[in-house]
């Protein structure tokens, strides 16, 4: 799932609706990626993996500040590293619309058991990467 996460960056924010459902979400997140793959210069694959919540992420440099960027641009995380409970809920809520309570709390100990180090990219990657381990194993999808 996709969250990407993702870590490098501040919030950049083009305005981004988080409360959009279903088509506008997904329509926002591809729009997310298109600009942070530019930014990262991060593979396709790399998007295609993140985009789709998959627990082999891409573990080059470019590919976690690909998932942090996202964080970033989406207002989950700012630029320091600080996750934004506000707008993780907003999107958790248009994303996971029939699983909040779950997904919030899995969201909210992948937080407690990461630690923030000195590499953002670092950072998102590894919340990014608990949290679809946890969703996969709770058999959780995206809305």
């Amino acid at each position: 799932m996709s969250f990407k996460l993702l870590v490098l960056v501040a919030f950049v924010g083009a305005s981004l609706d988080l409360a959009a459902c279903g088509g506008e979400m997904e329509a926002k997140e591809l729009e997310v990626l298109k600009i942070c793959k530019e930014k990262t210069k991060a593979t396709q694959d790399a998007v295609d993996k993140f985009h789709k919540m998959e627990e082999d992420l891409d573990d080059s440099k470019e590919g976690k500040c690909l998932i942090s960027c996202s964080l970033a641009e989406f207002g989950v995380m700012n630029g320091e590293g600080a996750i934004d409970d506000g707008n993780s809920m907003a999107y958790i809520k248009a994303t996971f619309p029939g699983h909040v309570d779950k997904v919030h709390k899995i969201w909210t100990s992948c937080q407690e058991r990461e630690t923030l180090g000195e590499d953002l990219c670092e950072y998102g990657h590894a919340l990014v990467k608990c949290f679809n381990e946890e969703v996969t194993k709770e058999k959780i999808t995206k809305s």
